[in-house]
């Protein structure tokens, strides 16, 4: 790989790492600037709770207000595969999210399809297809350490 391509690819985990850290930090300021303004996604595809959703600014709030359900989230990376054409790029990315719904923990495997664009320097995701592959529900157990005998 060249350098230039060495940075893309730096690039584009940066976005999609910042997409991650703004869900869970319930940032929109930060949450738009991983999205093109005219950004289509569906999220929960393959899912009776499938949502088409276009506009950067309208899918972000959306995502931020969803996020604000959980008292707190966290998305844990594990594989991204990208494949970059001259300003365009294609990524697939797995990841499982623990979400804090107060009584229960909701744990979710995830896998992100994206097609991005450059947009000078940076990459912004243009279409975003959300599909979760499994889920379940724990109990939650109060915040602490363990005592130490």
């Amino acid at each position: 790989m060249t350098d230039a391509e060495i940075a893309d690819h730096v690039r584009i985990r940066a976005v999609l790492g910042n997409y991650f850290s703004a869900i869970d930090q319930r940032d929109l300021a930060f949450l738009l600037t991983c999205f093109t303004e005219d950004a289509e996604a569906i999220y929960n595809a393959g899912t009776p709770d499938a949502r088409p959703s276009q506009g950067g600014a309208k899918m972000c709030g959306m995502l931020v207000k969803r996020a604000a359900l959980f008292a707190s989230s966290n998305h844990s990376v594990s594989n991204i595969t990208i494949r970059i054409e001259g300003d365009r790029a294609a990524s697939t990315t797995f990841a499982v999210v623990h979400a804090n719904g107060g009584d229960h923990i909701v744990v979710r495997g995830l896998r992100y399809d994206d097609e991005l664009v450059k947009q000078g320097e940076a990459w912004k995701i243009a279409t975003r297809r959300h599909s979760p592959l499994w889920q379940h529900e724990v109990p939650a157990s109060g915040i602490g350490m363990p005592k130490l005998q």
